[in-house]
């Protein structure tokens, strides 16, 4: 039938084309000529990017820190006011006493053995300036300074200022240097210039030791007698020279 003959009305015969065979790649034959130079591209922009501050050479990139609260000032503490100390007071300065109508003390020997005369060796302090000397009153320990008497008067030190700013500051006394002590002088009798010891004329007996020194209350009363020139040695020295007892000696 047409159905069946003809193509157009769905007969006919199909014959089966096979696919196309696909062709192998060639072989590039190798290049003989100069490599080609590939031709510029241009340079890709970087993607922009937060800029970080490059830090100056003297001052290191602080690393960031939580910030601390910032407190709030206050007002300057107001010292609490100090009490002063009292001023230290000056060493105490002494003199020597004066008798009662203001002259110069001495023993009842002569002027000559007043306060100079015991500073020039301190034993005469308990020699001679005890009670059996006793001569206006005073003894030379009560009227002599080296001797442990004499007046004292005591001068306080000025009293230190406040300091500016108001408040009484604590005054601090000033150190002071511990006093030198004056020097001390050793009497020694004289001697005769053999070395023998000195003794009065015409009485080898009574020399400084064995009679001027020998009875202390009397020691007064003996080189006013017997210490003057009328009884110097045959060498012409006096007791009032050889004798310390009698202001006489030599120091050492």
């Amino acid at each position: 039938t047409a159905q069946e003959a003809c193509c157009v009305c769905g007969g006919g015969s199909v014959a089966s084309t096979p696919a196309p065979a696909t062709p192998a790649p060639a072989t590039p034959a190798p290049a003989t000529s100069a490599p080609a130079t590939p031709a510029p591209t241009a340079e890709p922009t970087p993607a922009p990017t937060t800029a970080v501050p490059t830090p100056t050479p003297t001052q290191a990139t602080p690393v960031p820190t939580t910030a601390q609260p910032t407190a709030a000032p206050t007002a300057a503490p107001t010292p609490s006011p100090t009490v002063a100390l009292p001023p230290t007071p000056v060493p105490d300065t002494c003199s020597d006493k004066n008798t009662a109508d203001g002259g110069v003390w001495h023993l009842s020997a002569g002027g000559q053995f007043d306060c100079v005369y015991f500073g020039k060796d301190l034993t005469r302090c308990s020699k001679f300036g005890g009670e059996n000397y006793r001569n206006m009153g005073l003894t030379a320990q009560e009227a002599c300074c080296v001797c442990g008497g004499g007046s004292v008067a005591s001068t306080p030190a000025p009293a230190t200022p406040a300091p500016c700013g108001g408040g009484s500051a604590a005054s601090t006394p000033a150190p002071t240097a511990a006093p030198t002590p004056a020097p001390t002088t050793v009497c020694v009798d004289k001697t005769r210039s053999d070395g023998s010891a000195f003794y009065i004329k015409s009485f080898t007996s009574y020399t400084c030791v064995g009679y001027f020194e020998a009875e202390p209350a009397r020691t007064a009363d003996r080189c006013t007698r017997f210490g003057a020139a009328s009884y110097a040695d045959d060498e012409g020295t006096t007791a009032q020279e050889a004798c310390c007892v009698c202001g006489g000696g030599q120091e050492q």
